[in-house]
């Protein structure tokens, strides 16, 4: 099976949805499926964290700088698909391949879309790429999370299928045993209630 990831990447990018690619798409290659990701940059293919790191675990990428209009995006995307047409689509966070996957459909390739947050960008993808125009809508969504999943659910057409799947964590086989004293916590991420909970005791 041939499974075509999208994603974003620029110089010091640590976010969460490409920690999880470093993640998933090496895993997945382990299981034997064939992964490539095709990347819009912010700057040239070798500076770009992402794309190094999933080479170097020997996943094939693409990428181009950022084009100047949707147009153009979905132009690249599409060439990079009739070159080597995946079985899967995976449009990801990209609003440019939601898009291009119109043609993946016309194509019999299935697309997924992927809902990371309860926030208004996916809840706008939800709107045109699940229940907006027919020729739009994604073949299938995951949420990485409970309340994602039920976002999704929520949609007024029915969905061929929707699957929770975690973003992958790496968990250290080490345990640490907190002995008493002060008790630190580094947190990484957004400050954020209703996605992260940050306050939550």
């Amino acid at each position: 099976m041939r499974v075509t990831f999208c994603a974003y990447d620029r110089p010091g990018y640590v976010g969460g949805p490409n920690a999880g690619l470093i993640r998933l798409l090496p895993a997945l290659k382990s299981c034997g499926v064939e992964v490539r990701c095709l990347f819009l940059t912010f700057a040239p293919h070798i500076q770009c964290p992402t794309i190094r790191a999933l080479e170097a675990g020997g996943i094939s990428c693409r990428s181009a700088i950022y084009h100047s209009t949707t147009e153009l995006r979905v132009r690249w995307l599409l060439g990079q698909i009739r070159e080597n047409p995946p079985d899967i689509f995976v449009p990801n966070l990209m609003p440019a391949a939601y898009f291009a996957a119109c043609w993946c459909k016309d194509a019999g390739i299935p697309t997924v879309g992927v809902i990371r947050n309860v926030d208004a960008f996916h809840e706008g993808v939800l709107e045109e790429f699940a229940f907006g125009r027919e020729s739009f809508r994604q073949t299938a969504f995951v949420g990485v999370s409970a309340q994602a999943v039920e976002m999704i659910r929520k949609v007024p057409v029915p969905l061929s299928a929707v699957e929770q799947i975690p973003s992958p964590v790496f968990l250290p086989e080490d345990t640490i045993f907190y002995a008493g004293g002060t008790f630190r916590v580094l947190y990484s991420g957004r400050m954020v209630e209703r996605q992260k909970q940050v306050c939550r005791t």
